[in-house]
């Protein structure tokens, strides 16, 4: 024990000692130095590159479309005779009317279509965050900063060259960098931080072919599988993305499917082949990120229910590509949409059979949500959140299917598969257990299991009910 004191004494008052540890820190930070003059070589020598890149020769491809599912409109039979008992039964429990044609309670303030229609909505709390605020804000003073330099209304292969060699010679990596903190710190999603990126940008650039090229270069930087092209010689943002995106210009570029950001940019576009990086990845574009944003939310009466809409989020998914339709059946619910829906829901079911359960919350939906297309509402095809369908005035049978599925699964273990029809949509439920009166009821076995059809559609039918006169041939069950 003596010998070990001594050497330790030794070891702390030997200068040698201290000599070579401040050599080592000394050599430590040099390497560390290195490393990063290696690093910033790196991204130089990278963006170099691609500036050579684009003086070569671009390329012409045609664009093409995914045309989103045509839906008609189906046989409603109103109340089911062989079940009328059965749904006056319902009825009681739900305390509405029984008349199929009842008004829903729709108590829309006056304001909320103009908070809708407020674009920048959803990215106001994340300008305001600390200590991001300086860094994100200048995405926009940078770029407006170089806008002397910056080729005005780029209209070209050439111009958009100059602009990339203008912008990699700014310091953008703390702001590449900031935006990656916030992205991961909020969980914000692909399409969010592009839209937040576009929205900074646009905010002090006015030239709106600078905001594609500026937006590019910043998602490029961020490591994102992105393009621009010249549409009828104005600059595209394309976006690369392995879901199918309905109506919404792509281009087949190596296989891949480069999606068109603006959709009233149609026709050809000629383009540079070369990826940026061959770490670049495509947009994820489904909902499973969940945004942590200061949400804005209002509270509406509307179906029977009081709930909290979140305003900021139903603005967001105006302009959210449309994508699968699986992608809506497994988005998650927000916190208070569940809060309301259990309040309401939770005495209603109480000691109901799984079957009672399912017939309950289709009776619901028949009753308290009108049946409406999408062109009538919106004028194009737009699948609907839970959330959505909630707070818009109609909702078509993609939309009352998605409903459906989630009200089931928050309120029974049951499986549940969607039944896609060519011009329609139900849901299926594996019910185990049903009255022995549901005589006519349709099923459909799937993975060794049997799924009874529900179809929130057919307002005044029941549990086991098909859609009549529509076309049966290649039915797909979707498993969720």
């Amino acid at each position: 024990m003596k010998k070990l004191i001594a050497l330790t004494a030794l070891l702390l008052t030997d200068n040698s000692f201290a000599n070579d540890f401040e050599a080592y820190k000394s050599g430590f930070k040099t390497y560390k130095n290195q490393q990063l003059q290696a690093y910033a070589d790196f991204k130089n020598e990278r963006d170099r590159q691609f500036s050579e890149f684009l003086k070569s020769r671009w390329q012409a491809f045609e664009g093409e479309h995914i045309k989103p599912r045509v839906t008609l409109p189906i046989e409603l039979p109103g109340n089911d005779e062989d079940f009328a008992q059965q749904l006056k039964q319902y009825d009681d429990i739900l305390n509405a009317p029984i008349s199929a044609d009842v008004e829903p309670d729709l108590d829309f303030d006056s304001n909320i279509e103009e908070l809708l229609n407020q674009q920048d909505q959803a990215f106001e709390e994340v300008a305001e965050l600390e200590p991001l605020n300086t860094e994100i804000t200048s995405i926009a003073v940078a770029a407006k900063a170089t806008l002397n330099d910056l080729p005005k209304n780029i209209d070209s292969e050439d111009k958009i060259s100059k602009s990339w060699d203008v912008l990699a010679v700014t310091d953008y990596q703390p702001i590449v960098d900031a935006l990656k903190k916030v992205q991961k710190t909020k969980k914000l999603s692909d399409w969010f931080m592009l839209e937040l990126i576009e929205t900074k940008v646009s905010s002090d650039v006015a030239d709106e072919s600078q905001i594609a090229v500026v937006t590019w270069f910043y998602l490029l930087q961020m490591g994102y599988d992105v393009k621009i092209g010249l549409v009828s010689k104005q600059p595209g943002l394309m976006f690369h993305s392995k879901h199918d995106i309905y109506d919404q210009p792509f281009y087949l570029m190596d296989k891949k499917r480069y999606y068109q950001r603006n959709r009233n940019l149609k026709g050809g576009v000629v383009t540079y082949l070369q990826n940026f990086d061959d770490g670049v990845k495509p947009l994820k574009l489904d909902f499973a990120k969940g945004t942590q944003w200061s949400s804005q939310y209002k509270s509406v009466s509307t179906k029977g229910i009081n709930v909290e809409v979140d305003l900021k989020y139903i603005n967001y998914l105006k302009g959210h590509p449309k994508v699968e339709l699986e992608h809506y059946f497994n988005a998650p619910l927000n916190p208070q949409t569940i809060s309301a829906l259990k309040k309401y829901w939770q005495p209603k079911l109480a000691g109901k059979s799984d079957y009672e359960k399912v017939s309950l919350l289709l009776r619901w939906v028949h009753k308290q949500f009108p049946h409406g297309s999408d062109e009538e509402q919106f004028g194009f095809k737009n699948y609907l959140t839970v959330e959505e369908t909630v707070f818009y005035k109609a909702s078509d049978c993609e939309d009352r299917s998605i409903l459906m599925a989630n009200l089931v699964k928050l309120f029974t273990d049951l499986d549940v598969v969607i039944l896609s029809y060519q011009t329609h949509v139900a849901i299926g439920v594996e019910l185990e257990s049903l009255p022995d009166s549901l005589y006519d009821r349709k099923q459909y076995a799937y993975e060794g299991k049997v799924y009874t059809v529900v179809d929130p559609s057919m307002v005044g039918s029941v549990v086991g009910r098909e859609a009549t006169k529509i076309p049966l041939d290649d039915m797909k069950i979707i498993k969720l």
